[in-house]
């Protein structure tokens, strides 16, 4: 397949990150389960920059995510729309400061949608939307976001970039739930990305041992680094792809949450992925 490039704007959307985090909610935040026990969750984004699924996808959702399961939203008046048709899945807010996850999860409540997680994406890039006194005391910021997703009963998760979880590795040590971005390897041999995402874990749960993570992937992974404007090249990848990575990690990771780009084409294949892992479940 021919690698697109995409501009940092543009790849910025209601994700999962859930890809991170509850504070300190061990030794379960799905409501106590053994290790072995509790469910393989999976985190799918309703609505991005440059990708908006038909009333179509969200019907199949339906069919294919649980309750266990988490949809990523952003305020807008097309995801009111859209979570209209949600009957399963979690509600997660998404967006990589503290003043938009507060503003966003006021907006969705008061128009009456239940919001059950609330996603904290913090990113270091120069288009990113994380203001520069978050990202010094990233600490704060997460224990400020706990704070108001705690008083309307929400569980927190966090999602930092890479270059974000390198420099303040400690944040995973007061998170529940903690999403790691390994797009960036998604294009390695099955056993390469099997150990890429082995000693990252490895090392987040050194931080927290109860810690329950959460392995972003991406319909169109990274081919390599970024370009001095943010843009960087991605290759569009097929389901078949998508499952034989997930199968690869499934036992080292509590779920798998995707980023979806491109005009139908990303969801079309998302919803392949679903289909085939439906059947492994």
């Amino acid at each position: 397949m021919i690698p697109r490039r995409w501009n940092r704007g543009r790849l910025y959307f209601a994700r999962m990150c859930a890809l991170s985090v509850a504070l300190a909610w061990a030794p379960s935040v799905w409501g106590g389960e053994s290790a072995t026990d509790r469910p393989f969750v999976l985190g799918i984004p309703l609505y991005s920059e440059d990708s908006r699924p038909e009333p179509e996808f969200v019907a199949m959702l339906n069919t294919y995510l649980s309750e266990d399961d988490i949809v990523f939203v952003r305020k807008s008046p097309t995801v009111l729309a859209l979570l209209k048709g949600v009957k399963k899945a979690r509600i997660s807010i998404i967006r990589q400061s503290v003043a938009a996850l507060q503003d966003d999860l006021l907006y969705l409540k008061s128009n009456g949608v239940r919001v059950d997680d609330v996603c904290y994406n913090p990113e270091g890039w120069r288009t990113s939307h994380t203001p520069p006194e978050e990202l010094e005391d990233l600490e704060a910021a997460v224990k400020m976001v706990r704070g108001f997703a705690d008083q309307h009963g929400a569980r927190l998760i966090v999602v930092p970039d890479h270059a974000v979880f390198e420099a303040n590795p400690r944040i995973a040590a007061g998170s529940g739930i903690f999403a790691y971005q390994f797009q960036r390897w998604q294009l390695l041999s099955d056993l390469e990305f099997r150990t890429k995402v082995q000693e990252i874990t490895t090392r987040i749960r050194r931080e927290n041992p109860g810690i329950r993570i959460i392995a972003q992937l991406s319909t169109n992974p990274p081919t390599g680094g970024r370009e001095e404007d943010g843009s960087k090249e991605l290759m569009p990848v097929p389901a078949d792809q998508i499952l034989s990575k997930v199968q690869s990690i499934r036992d080292l990771v509590d779920g798998v949450g995707f980023l979806v780009f491109g005009e139908g084409d990303g969801h079309r294949r998302l919803q392949e992925f679903l289909a085939k892992f439906r059947a492994t479940r």
